[in-house]
């Protein structure tokens, strides 16, 4: 939203940003927490992470296609709207603000149930919004707002839904090396992304960009009913708890005692 306060192409805006980063790391630095243990060593064994959960490295993945062609090209399709800088603050905040608002109470709905019905249910809105804002003629910027906050929903979610799913699978000893492997496959799908959302929005035009993520999603969604179908779903009493802090494309690692607020 400070795209409002001013010319994104000079350069106040970017300071701007630069300053608020940083002053966000000085309470981190001030904190009276004690800093955690050594972690034992580990090694990234994406091959070793795959064969445990298939559905965590494929779901982060696909879903780093369908957040990274969003977050790349998303301006762009608001700008082949006609948006304004203001209605392209507002476009791309609406979808943080959908992701932002569901990804508590899906993340709690995933521990009650096997993570993978979610997962496609996620996936079955993801698709409905992107193609209704791929196909059909939108004129009223309200209706694209709530489309775009549907999709963000849906959209963000997915990567902490799976990888609470691989962290259902490993020791607790594995939680590092399981961190950077999802955070890999996220990383590379969000590299593909922009660049087939790109391709697909040279002939098709701005709704390339929700056919891709609708294509990402449906992908996740005939894998995860493939899943399904071959794998039993893991028992509740060895479920983990939905947690954002080793969920989210930001890895933090806590000791149990840490977790549980001693």
């Amino acid at each position: 939203m400070m795209l409002t306060l001013g010319d994104p192409a000079d350069f106040p805006l970017f300071a701007l940003a630069s300053i608020l980063i940083s002053l966000a790391a000085v309470p981190v630095a001030l904190t009276a927490a004690r800093p955690p243990v050594r972690l034992m060593q580990s090694r990234l064994r994406p091959v070793k992470l795959y064969s445990e959960s298939p559905v965590g490295v494929v779901g982060v993945l696909l879903a780093g296609v369908a957040t990274g062609a969003f977050w790349s090209l998303g301006p762009s399709y608001a700008i082949a709207l006609g948006a304004d800088t203001s209605e392209i603050a507002i476009f791309m905040s609406v979808t943080v603000l959908g992701g932002a608002l569901v990804q508590w109470p899906i993340g709690r709905l995933s521990d009650s149930c096997d993570r993978r019905i979610v997962v496609i249910g996620l996936c079955g809105v993801g698709v409905l919004a992107a193609l209704t804002l791929a196909v059909v003629n939108i004129e009223e910027r309200t209706v694209i707002a709530a489309l775009v906050a549907v999709f963000g929903a849906s959209a963000m979610p997915p990567y902490a839904i799976c990888a609470a799913h691989a962290f259902d699978h490993i020791d607790t000893q594995d939680t590092v090396e399981t961190s950077s492997g999802l955070l890999l496959a996220n990383g590379l799908g969000a590299i593909a992304g922009p660049i087939a959302a790109a391709f697909l929005m040279g002939p098709i035009g701005r709704g390339g960009l929700f056919i891709a993520t609708a294509t990402a999603h449906l992908m996740l969604a005939a894998f995860v009913i493939w899943r399904i179908r071959t794998s039993r779903p893991v028992p509740t009493v060895e479920r983990s708890e939905f947690d954002l802090s080793t969920t989210a494309p930001t890895m933090v690692a806590l000791t149990p005692q840490e977790k549980a607020g001693e």
